[in-house]
């Protein structure tokens, strides 16, 4: 986590505190994700595809919500 959250940190302008938790909790929910699918699909090759859409669909839902 030391060095993943402040690279994820270096796309975005703002530092702030609240930047920060963002950052975390989305990594949070998508480590979440992660396991949920691993636990639901019992094939390892089809967890980790279904947690990379889903992780796509919650970006590309989170960029649109951005630029409105």
């Amino acid at each position: 986590w030391e060095s993943i959250i402040p690279m994820s940190l270096e796309g975005i302008r703002a530092r702030s505190p609240r930047d920060y938790g963002i950052v975390n909790s989305m990594q949070q929910l998508g480590w979440l994700i992660g396991y949920a699918a691993s636990y639901l699909i019992n094939s390892p090759v089809m967890a980790t595809e279904a947690a990379a859409v889903l992780s796509l669909i919650l970006a590309i839902a989170g960029l649109r919500r951005v630029k409105a």
